[in-house]
């Protein structure tokens, strides 16, 4: 039995050799059927080699290794065991594989680690596959979230459902339609409307009739409008229309504009913010930056408010611009440009300083009690104002008493530049609205009617109460001879105050006579 070779030690079938490289099996009648399932090899009368009563080679009396060409030198699976359900092929080398007795388990190549399925039964309808670890999932049936839908949807729609016990939530039913031309809407309350070129996302949005150019994003907006056109809202509960109107050109970024459901129709306004033009009816090309801005306005148009609570208490004003005012105005304020309120306490304005006017006339530019900036009129850049009594023929003789203050009031002209009227004889009074310094300035000629020697005291009066330190006394040398006398005074001038001059007689009681009497006073800046 030394050239013999037993292929089981229960197997009666054996390998005999045959010369120095050729080997043979005893051949057989049939095949050993109680001996199929151990891994036999035999071969049979007809000059077939079998492997668990399968044919390996045809017409060979020798072994041939069975192969699988699948890379340049072939693969040897000779070796393996014959598979059963489930195994998969496993190369062992270059050269050799075997059917594994326990197939490697599938997986999802989506991390950097392989996901393993393997162990999941396989799914049946309705299932989603879910992570149980972060390298394993298994396919379970949903319990909450998203399921299937059990109603259908259009053509061109994706139905998403929310689920409560396997019923489908009409309320929450997100219906994803395309149309044509370029719109898309996906709403849980789609409108019938047509949306040309539109984007529409959220629930309740759009409106029943035409929706063109425009992208709504969003909670219940734009529901009221019959049509819209040009309009991008970004938000909730934006553009109310009351009685449904076009909302041309609006665009809104946030929540609560234009919602109060008075809108009727105002078009190309923009509001970026939470509550901005609340109330807006028919104004139109406002645009409001900043959370309540512009809440007020209804009919006002061509307003510009930038920050928060800007344009106050507006309402029908129009062509404003607010730059962080938020003090109380006029409902119906116009033309009005406002920056800052009262809580700043100084302003700042670069390229000003040391620029000068390059050609052309120039205004000074004043600030008065309320904030409001104005410029004075050409040629009046410092106000000035005078009244004169110029008559050497009929001069003006005041009658005088010892120490007895009396007021000078001959018949004046005024001569103003602006800010200075003359309400009376002999009294300049200063209407600006700045309060500001002024030098006062008086000059005269007269004769002391009669006596010698008199001591005239002269003064200037503001509001009837002389000015201190603006005193002048003057000696009159005799009854024939003209004396001139001149002196001025700093002071400050609020509106109306009035200038007059006064004057006592200090030494007897001989009466006054003027020729020329002027009072002036330059306000400065």
């Amino acid at each position: 039995m030394s050239n013999q070779v037993y292929s089981n030690n229960n197997d009666p079938y054996w390998l005999s050799a045959r010369g120095l490289d050729k080997i043979s099996f005893n051949k057989l009648t049939d095949p050993p059927i109680g001996y199929l399932n151990k891994g036999i090899i035999y071969e049979l009368t007809d000059g077939k080699l079998y492997f668990n009563g399968s044919e390996l080679v045809t017409g060979a009396s020798s072994i041939v290794a069975q192969s699988l060409a699948t890379t340049t030198d072939p693969v040897d699976v000779a070796s393996s065991p014959a598979p059963i359900a489930g195994m998969v092929l496993t190369t062992t080398s270059e050269t050799t594989a075997v059917w594994g007795s326990s197939p490697p388990a599938p997986s999802l190549m989506t991390t950097s680690n392989p996901v393993d399925i393997y162990t999941s039964p396989s799914p049946t309808v309705g299932q989603v596959l879910t992570a149980t670890s972060n390298t394993s999932a298994e396919w379970k049936n949903t319990t909450a979230g998203i399921s299937p839908p059990t109603g259908t949807v259009g053509v061109d729609e994706i139905g998403v459902f929310a689920n409560s016990g396997g019923t489908k939530l009409n309320s929450s039913y997100l219906q994803l339609k395309s149309y044509s031309p370029n719109g898309i809407v996906l709403s849980n309350a789609l409108h019938t409307g047509t949306y040309t070129s539109s984007t529409m996302f959220g629930g309740n949005i759009g409106c029943a009739g035409a929706n063109l150019n425009g992208v709504i994003v969003g909670q219940s907006s734009a529901t009221g409008c019959p049509n819209l056109d040009k309009v991008i809202i970004v938000g909730n509960n934006n553009l109310l229309a009351g009685a449904g109107y076009m909302a041309t050109g609006t665009i809104i970024i946030g929540n609560n504009c234009i919602n109060n459901g008075s809108f009727a129709g105002g078009t190309y306004n923009t509001a970026v913010g939470n509550y901005n033009l609340n109330f807006l009816s028919t104004g139109f090309q406002n645009t409001t930056i900043g959370h309540l801005a512009g809440y007020t306005i209804t009919t006002g148009n061509r307003n510009v408010m930038l920050g928060q609570g800007t344009g106050n208490g507006l309402n029908t004003g129009s062509d404003n611009i607010h730059v962080g005012c938020t003090d109380p105005i006029s409902s119906s304020e116009s033309g009005a440009i406002r920056i800052g309120s009262a809580s700043q306490t100084s302003a700042y304005l670069a390229g000003v300083y040391n620029n000068t006017v390059n050609n052309g006339l120039s205004q000074t530019v004043c600030v008065d009690s309320n904030n409001k900036v104005y410029a004075l009129p050409i040629g009046s850049a410092t106000p000035i104002g005078e009244v004169y009594f110029d008559n050497f023929a009929t001069p003006y003789t005041i009658p005088l008493t010892i120490n007895v203050p009396v007021v000078l009031a001959p018949v004046t002209t005024l001569v103003s530049s602006a800010n200075f009227t003359s309400p009376a004889a002999g009294q300049l009074k200063y209407t600006g609205s700045l309060t500001s310094y002024a030098q006062v300035s008086v000059s005269m000629s007269e004769v002391l009617f009669a006596g010698v020697n008199s001591i005239i005291e002269f003064y200037i009066l503001k509001n009837a109460l002389v000015v201190p330190g603006s005193h002048f006394r003057k000696q009159m040398p005799n009854a024939t001879d003209f004396v001139s006398v001149s002196f001025n005074k700093v002071m400050q001038f609020i509106v109306n105050d009035i200038i007059t001059v006064g004057c006592v007689n200090l030494s007897d009681g001989n009466d006054l006579t003027i020729g020329n009497l002027n009072i002036s006073a330059i306000v400065g800046r």
